[in-house]
């Protein structure tokens, strides 16, 4: 496990061109017989418009999906070498979040939550931007932009204005302009879906796609049991995190404090509505394994106890694996 660690803690580019290869794995079964399980129903409209574009190609689907998930986990590297979060292990928290979502059966496929994660995750980066240039305002406008594209591939994810709203808080420009220009950048997608639908006199279409998304499950997969332990481990993990921040290896510099203030905005936000609005909403959870990759791949860079690091790094590590063998795990622990 140490190998593993002190491999993803250096800077080598050959770090970052493995990640397509390990996420390629999690695909492979799904390429064997490519289907998009999903309540066509429930899809916004962007969604809508990817599904039913590739509906006789899935595999079409199937390579957009990885694309988008391999982007967000190199924005999530190149925010922490550009902010200099982390001295070491800049690769660990890419590769966490390949791990995490890889792992998660539901995210195979076509899930439009994976395509709105990235969105979210450059909404994210335009606050960090904010916080570091105090005169500009066209970083909220590009913010909410992202925000309202992610929620035209989701509608859930209309709900992470609010770490907008609280980060603007945070950083200390929460004023009238700032939050005008916020709004404006958030409506102005689903201004630009409600004015086609409108053209093409199809507006109580989309008026029962709003109502049918929310209320009903995109991926119709709930986790088993196995993945609720699996996502009870990593929650695990996150407060060992936690944990060893405030204690071990307490952040210094304002900057950081604030950037992971943020970060447990989202998270926060990511696991409490998935709770509140169960089964609905479920699919948050993929947005949360970027604050995740965030705070587990930050502990795992510093840490000074490698024993201890070592063990919670291998039962992650089976844990990943034993979920791709649904019927060896059944055997091993067996559940009915």
């Amino acid at each position: 496990m140490s190998a593993i660690l002190n491999t993803f803690k250096t800077k080598q580019p050959f770090i970052l061109l493995l990640l397509p290869l390990i996420y390629a794995v999690f695909w492979f079964k799904w390429f064997s017989n490519p289907v998009i399980d999903i309540r066509e129903q429930a899809l916004m409209p962007l969604s809508y418009f990817l599904v039913d574009l590739f509906r006789n190609i899935p595999i079409v689907l199937g390579v957009l999906s990885i694309v988008f998930t391999l982007i967000t986990s190199y924005l999530i590297y190149y925010i922490i070498e550009r902010y200099g979060l982390l001295r070491s292990g800049v690769n660990l928290p890419s590769l966490l979040y390949i791990l995490i979502v890889g792992a998660l059966p539901f995210t195979i496929g076509f899930n439009p939550v994976v395509f709105s994660a990235l969105f979210i995750l450059i909404a994210f980066s335009r606050m960090l931007y904010a916080y570091n240039n105090h005169r500009s305002i066209s970083c909220f406008f590009d913010a909410g932009f992202m925000i309202g594209i992610a929620t035209g591939f989701y509608l859930n994810s209309l709900i992470f204005i609010v770490f907008i709203l609280i980060a603007m808080v945070s950083i200390g420009r929460f004023n009238f302009r700032e939050l005008v220009v916020l709004l404006i950048g958030t409506f102005l997608p689903l201004l630009f879906i409600w004015t086609y639908y409108l053209y093409t006199d199809s507006y109580q279409e989309l008026v029962q796609i709003i109502s049918n998304t929310a209320s009903l499950v995109v991926i119709d997969k709930i986790p088993s049991i196995y993945e609720w332990c699996f996502l009870g481990y990593i929650g695990l993990l996150f407060f060992v995190s936690l944990t060893g921040m405030f204690l071990n290896n307490p952040l210094n510099e304002v900057f950081d404090i604030k950037f992971f203030t943020i970060l447990f905005v989202i998270m926060a936000v990511s696991v409490i509505m998935p709770i509140i609005l169960y089964p609905i909403g479920l699919e948050l959870i993929v947005i949360s394994a970027i604050p995740l990759s965030f705070y587990i791949g930050r502990y795992f860079a510093v840490q000074k106890h490698k024993l201890y690091g070592d063990i919670l790094l291998f039962i992650f590590l089976a844990c990943v694996i034993l979920l791709q063998f649904p019927t060896l795990l059944k055997m091993i622990i067996p559940y009915e």
